[in-house]
């Protein structure tokens, strides 16, 4: 139980960076298309500097996997060596070209591209860390297809979401079409993504209950779309894309259990000691009691001030 617990900690802080990224990186598309959308105002909030800041949820993932599970720590440090530190060196890239997008007078076409391109490269390599811990490797899986869906249903996503996010306040035509576009192509690509993940992964699907209830909610998905396309209840579109997202992540996160890397290490093999979590879970619960306002507060001073 102290184990799931732990592991719970590391998933929360990765799924909320996970939503509020979405954004961010998303963004970035509008950065190179400024025309899909009208509400330049709206476009230049999501590119604000200031969202850089949910990158303490993912600073206190990865801690917390450190400090949770020393026992897998050389196992998974040792392996993403290599792919954690060229997400960081994109992760600068992009920094340095929202920096100069924000506070510089010039206007640079190839500031803007390598801004987008950074934003959609660190997803993909991201996705590759979690095929790590569902497969307890990733370098097999770059030339198949089952990273291929996957890393396309990440891009697919983030782009969906940010459009969502836009959606909801004005329609207008270009945009319409691309959200249109974006979101079959999330829809089919993550349809496909389970259904590989089920036969390279069987025993992510031991239990029924999860394949009935991803099963179901792909059905639900569809009919929510349908619906907010024939009534223009764009907001209900939105509203279910995010929980539908968030059904998925935790549905795969409950599955995974009790591995932390597949197939060799368990939570319960490498967990730290009770004191230790304790310690750490009250950090956690403190924590975001005082980074989740103040957060908000960030946010309503400086990027969303109307």
């Amino acid at each position: 139980m102290q184990e799931n617990f732990a592991f719970f900690i590391t998933c929360f802080s990765l799924f909320i960076y996970f939503l509020l990224s979405s954004i961010e990186f998303g963004s970035s598309l509008f950065a190179v298309f400024p025309n899909l959308v009208n509400e330049k105002d709206m476009v230049n909030e999501y590119l604000n500097p200031i969202w850089e800041t949910t990158t303490v949820f993912l600073v206190f993932s990865l801690t917390s996997m450190f400090a949770c599970f020393p026992g897998a720590t050389l196992r998974w440090g040792t392996d993403l060596f290599t792919l954690v530190f060229t997400i960081l060196a994109i992760f600068a890239v992009r920094i340095i070209c929202i920096l100069f997008k924000q506070y510089s007078d010039v206007k640079s076409r190839f500031v803007d591209i390598l801004y987008f391109l950074a934003s959609l490269v660190v997803p993909i390599l991201f996705s590759l860390v979690i095929l790590y811990f569902l497969t307890g490797s990733w370098i097999l899986y770059i030339k198949t297809s089952l990273y291929f869906w996957f890393a396309l249903s990440v891009i697919a996503f983030i782009v969906t979401m940010t459009l969502a996010f836009f959606r909801v306040y004005k329609k207008n035509g270009a945009l319409t079409k691309f959200l249109r576009l974006s979101g079959t192509l999330f829809f089919l690509s993550t349809t496909f993504f389970l259904i590989t993940i089920a036969k390279d992964l069987p025993y992510l699907f031991s239990n029924n209950y999860i394949e009935t209830y991803i099963a179901s909610l792909m059905i639900f998905f569809i009919v929510i779309i349908l619906f907010t396309e024939s009534s223009e209840k764009y907001i209900w579109s939105f509203i279910f894309f995010c929980f539908f997202m968030t059904t998925l992540f935790w549905a795969l996160f409950i599955a995974h259990l009790p591995y932390i890397i597949y197939p060799t290490t368990t939570l319960a093999s490498s967990v730290t000691d009770s004191a230790s979590l304790m310690l750490i879970s009250w950090s956690f619960v403190v924590g975001m009691v005082i980074l989740l306002p103040a957060l908000f507060l960030l946010y309503k001073l400086f990027v969303f001030k109307k």
